[in-house]
This record gives structure tokens, sequence and C-alpha cells, in this order.
């Protein structure tokens, strides 16, 4: 279940909601109650093998085997809040000014310090993108933690961050304390950015109504297949806003810095190429989504759910 975001057998995460009968798909994109889960690398020159970067898996996600009989959901056409929702003709967003935090992910303190920072670059450059495709904009919540925050709605087994159906991104400090102090630093900041974008990619997603269409268009699949590239969608969909974000923001990545390559090694090995569940889309479209957003600064770059299935492989 997951995307191999480089570096040991971790995982990031982020959520949907539950609403009525979508408590299947929207009361959790993870593993348990509500989330949705990405995965970690272990960066430049590492040794260790790519890890995934899953999703939450819904309780009752089809059967391997298909499951009885209900109308082929593959042969009906995604609904238009997927495929023309009004997010993907705002046009390109605005060039921002949003900068890496000064912060350094040295103690729990200075981590929260860093992922706080970013969530308010992200909410000044989201709100008013969010306004003109004409939603109402709220701020998501924001829990970091060592270890697993106890008080999280969400059951995300070896996940170390989601987003969660009650507006929340939770982050498990741990991994980027370990990253900064023994691997790269440069490329623990570039991942830790990769991340909070990518959790905050699921935040518009719901604001805008796409997970909760998702979450319905889930609730008829009848096969594990399907069911699987429609989850890829939501999760290339959710990398590529976070291009998007970068892609407004050029001035996060500090000149004289490796932090723009680490991005982009980051992205390149972010996959979920050597999972057993096919559900967050393979290295090679991961990187192509997470570029197109990048390039292009545009949400409608980011329709993934017009792709061609081999697009979202």
């Amino acid at each position: 279940m997951g995307f191999e975001l480089a570096s040991g057998p971790r995982r990031l995460g982020h959520l949907l909601g539950r609403r009525g009968p979508l408590a299947t798909f929207l009361a959790i994109v993870a593993v348990g109650t509500g989330c949705t889960s990405a995965g970690e690398s272990a960066g430049p020159g590492s040794a260790g093998p790519a890890t995934a970067v899953p999703t939450s898996t819904p309780p009752t996600m089809p059967s391997s085997q298909g499951g009885a009989a209900k109308a082929s959901p593959t042969k009906r056409p995604e609904p238009a809040a997927l495929t023309a929702n009004p997010l993907y003709q705002v046009g390109r967003l605005p060039s921002g000014t949003c900068r890496e935090p000064a912060a350094r992910p040295t103690s729990l303190a200075q981590v929260r310090a860093f992922y706080t920072a970013a969530l308010a670059c992200l909410d000044r450059t989201w709100a008013p993108v969010v306004q003109r495709a004409g939603y109402t904009f709220r701020p998501p919540k924001l829990v970091v933690s060592v270890g697993r925050a106890k008080a999280a709605p969400c059951n995300v087994a070896e996940s170390y961050a989601f987003y969660c159906a009650n507006g929340t991104i939770y982050i498990d400090a741990s991994r980027d304390l370990r990253n900064y102090r023994d691997s790269d630093p440069s490329w623990t900041l570039a991942s830790m950015a990769f991340l909070i974008a990518h959790e905050y990619g699921h935040h518009v997603q719901t604001l805008t109504g796409i997970l909760a269409h998702l979450g319905e268009r889930l609730s008829i699949l009848s096969s594990i297949d399907p069911y699987h590239e429609e989850l890829r969608r939501m999760e290339l969909q959710a990398s590529c806003l976070s291009g998007v974000f970068f892609g407004a923001n050029r001035t996060w990545f500090r000149a004289g810095t490796s932090r723009l390559e680490n991005w982009r090694w980051t992205v390149r090995n972010t996959g979920d190429d050597g999972s057993g569940r096919r559900d967050h889309g393979n290295k090679a479209n991961h990187n192509r989504w997470s570029l197109a957003g990048l390039d292009s600064a545009s949400p409608a770059r980011c329709n993934t759910f017009t792709a061609s299935s081999a697009e979202v492989s």
C-alpha cells in the first residue's frame, strides 16, 4: 500500500473522510478509520530500498477475485466532479514568495516549527485558488509528534504521516529527526517539503469535493484492479498538486543549495513499483505528474481522472 518515496520501509499518509454510505472509502484511505498514507526514501546515495508511500485501504475493499455481479464501473464515465472539476479552470497560480522555513529538524519543536511555517505558506497559496474555483476554504489542522499521535482518528499502520477525515495532517517527527541526523540534511529538508505539500494536496481534494465523489465511485467497484487504479489517480493528483505549489513558489528552493535537485530526486524515486499493492502509481508516473505540476504551476495539468490507464499505472 504505498508509494516508494525512497528510503527504508516507512510511509507517509493521507486520509479521507466519512459520510454516510461512503464510509467504506471516506472512512479510511489508509489502514483503519479513514486515512491515506505515503512512503519515504532513504535519500540520494542511500543503500536502502525505496519505500512505499501507501494509501490506506478501505475496510470493504473489493476482493482480488472480483466479487459479485455489479455493473462494471470501469465502463461508466468518471463523474464530472472528477474530470471537469472547477479547480482545473483556475489557471496558472500567481507567483508566490514562500520560502523554505528556517527551522531545522533537530528537535520535535523544530520539526513542528518547520511544518507549521510550511502550512502557513500552503494556506496562503491555496486559499484564493480554492475560492476562485467556487469552494469554501478551510485550513487544515496539523499535529506533529514523536511517534504516532494517540488522538489521531486513523489507524494507519507503519505510516509516519497521513491526512485524516477530520481535516488534520498528522506527522511523526521521528523520521525527520533521524534522517537529518543520519542522512543528507539537504535531502531531508527537500523530502519534508514534498511530504507536507503532498498531504496538503489531499486537503485540496477534500475542499473541492474530489475525494467525496471518488468515494462514491469506489463504493460501486467490485474488483480490485479498477479500485486500485482509482486510488492511483487520487495519489498521483495529490503529488501533482504538490508540484503546482512549488511551481508557483520557486523561491522555496534557495539559490546556492541542492534543494531543488533533491526534491526532483525524491519525486523521481517515489512509487509503488516494489509494493504488493499497486495503489499509488509507479516511479515513472509519479515523477511525470509531479514535474507536470512543477513546470506548469497549474491544477489543469493535474487532471489524472482523464488520463489513460497507462499514465496512472
